[in-house]
């Protein structure tokens, strides 16, 4: 059952309706749900999915914050609690980081999703291999260095800066 909600700030209701349902920005379909992805921490994260071509709906930020799946079961918006939303992705496996051996590594597209737009459709055919978080943080420092959670993270920083410092740039 869903328990009491609490007051939000102005700033909290525009975040919230940030995150509320939008067509798939792929196909444009309304047929949008909500799903969840266990990592290989055991975290769920939630994303809008489009049951139509079957993609994440939003091409970029499509981890929505927990705190507000939970508000919409608080507030009686989600049916059932988010740990009972329909499962998209399960990566707790056991699989081992190609690079080092490491146990809980992902699934890694090296043509990511995000990125279809430039890819093309063909994304999915690119090849794919098991990454531990800091081979796959590592991989994107050095192929991806334009993305928003590469400029914050320091490892990746500290790859950029040895290869800018080897090119002479």
């Amino acid at each position: 059952m869903a328990t009491r909600t609490r007051t939000l700030s102005a700033k909290d209701q525009e975040t919230i309706a940030a995150w509320m349902p939008k067509p798939c920005e792929y196909c444009q379909s309304q047929n949008v749900k909500l799903r969840r992805v266990t990592i290989s921490s055991g975290v769920d994260q939630y994303r809008w999915y489009c049951d139509d071509c079957t993609r994440i709906a939003r091409k970029q930020g499509q981890n929505i914050p927990s705190w507000i799946v939970q508000y919409w079961y608080e507030s009686g918006r989600l049916p059932i609690p988010p740990s009972e939303l329909p499962l998209a992705g399960d990566y707790t496996s056991q699989a081992v980081c190609c690079v080092c051996g490491k146990a809980g590594a992902e699934l890694h597209h090296f043509a990511p999703e995000s990125l279809g737009d430039y890819f093309g459709g063909e994304w999915v055919q690119w090849p794919t291999a098991y990454l531990c978080k800091y081979h796959h943080d590592l991989w994107h420092s050095v192929v991806t260095p334009w993305m928003p959670h590469v400029k914050n993270n320091p490892i990746a920083q500290d790859v950029l800066r040895k290869y800018y410092e080897a090119v002479g740039v």
